[in-house]
């Protein structure tokens, strides 16, 4: 985001300013919903709600109001991200089932790291013009953080699920009590039990994950065995007036999970591409979809050693999470070197990057296809 192009967010650090009115003058506010930009505009407030939009020419301020200086910054709505998870850093340790470097940092460390880093975390987004913030997968200690930031009126407002209601449980995260992130079903019994399990803690929404494995064939042969408990955990949520999101990155399996109620698809479709057909169903169901384009690329980079930052990202991250994407330089130096090295060839190699262009791909044409029929 280029200096010329910041949202004016310095309304938000006023808010201490008792019963006074605050005025943003001369800023240009971002129509999204006409898709235009209106020039020489005022904003009015007196703490959270803003009271009149107007021509600048058309306000009169009067004396001792607080005057945010609008002029050459734009004024938009504040932007969501509609899916982080707050029990992973986001640094190189954060994701143990994927790559294992508990000898080197034990994920104590990394919970207790996200703990502690949670507001801090929260400021950085609203830095970025981000003032909702969804977790679709965290933990019964993260659901009573989110609790005891709720009142701070200088953080986004986060909605958060409890722990992922998972058909696959990695064996990393297990035993974790209430820093555990997942929480395993392997039954239609256990499907109410699992969701009235989160409801003392409060969650925004429930959150499946719908993870088959093998190949076509055997994926879909799993779904199917999988949507008896897959639509318990749906109904029992509903029934407690709760939303739910799925994992759920295959056609088919996403198609189930949606003919069964589920409300919000938290990943794009990467295996194939989509029929009309099922974009008419997710509009008949008024179904959500958080495409996240960029995830996977970010691993593939990452486990590559291949990930680099510019100058913006060094800035703004934080630099202990940034710092530590490289530390694969010293870890190629220990007895990890043989499994580092590894991963580096297998990301680099013409099958990988063949796929990696193949599911980009998928998720563009989705996204572009989804985005005609809003």
């Amino acid at each position: 985001m280029s200096k010329k192009f910041q949202i004016a967010l310095a309304a938000f650090f006023c808010m201490s300013i008792l019963h006074a009115q605050i005025y943003i003058e001369n800023v240009t506010v971002v129509d999204v919903i006409h898709k235009k930009l209106i020039p020489a505009q005022t904003v009015v407030f007196s703490g959270k709600p803003i009271t009149a939009i107007k021509p600048s020419r058309q306000i009169k301020i009067p004396k001792n109001s607080h005057v945010i200086d609008g002029k050459g910054k734009y004024l938009m709505p504040g932007m969501t991200d509609a899916h982080v998870h707050f029990f992973q850093s986001g640094g190189l340790y954060t994701r143990p089932d994927a790559l294992d470097l508990r000898k080197h940092v034990p994920y104590e460390k990394e919970i207790s790291w996200s703990h502690h880093n949670m507001e801090g975390l929260l400021q950085r987004y609203l830095k970025m013009g981000i003032t909702s913030v969804i977790d679709p997968g965290a933990t019964y200690n993260l659901l009573k953080l989110r609790d005891s930031l709720k009142e701070n009126v200088r953080l986004p407002s986060v909605y958060m699920s409890g722990p992922l209601i998972t058909t696959y449980e990695p064996e990393a995260f297990k035993n974790l009590n209430k820093d555990e992130p997942f929480r395993l079903l392997s039954s239609v019994e256990e499907a109410k039990k699992l969701v009235q399990e989160q409801i003392p803690y409060q969650p925004d929404f429930i959150k499946i994950w719908y993870i088959v494995t093998g190949d076509a064939q055997k994926k879909k042969e799993q779904a199917k065995e999988l949507e008896p408990a897959i639509k318990a955990v749906i109904d029992e949520a509903h029934k407690n007036n709760l939303k739910v999101a799925i994992h759920a990155t295959e056609r088919f399996t996403a198609e189930t999970a949606v003919q069964n109620g589920a409300d919000f698809l938290v990943h794009n479709i990467e295996d194939e591409l989509i029929s009309d057909d099922f974009i008419k169903l997710l509009k008949s169901k008024k179904v959500i979809v958080c495409p996240t384009l960029t995830v996977m690329d970010n691993y593939y980079d990452t486990y590559g050693q291949k990930k680099t930052y510019n100058t913006y990202e060094l800035e703004n991250s934080h630099p202990e999470s940034i710092g530590s994407m490289y530390d694969l330089k010293h870890l190629i130096q220990t007895s990890d070197s043989v499994m580092l090295n590894k991963r580096k060839t297998r990301f680099s190699e013409p099958k990988t990057k063949a796929y990696i262009s193949k599911t980009d791909s998928i998720r563009a044409v989705i996204s572009k296809k989804w985005l005609k029929e809003v």
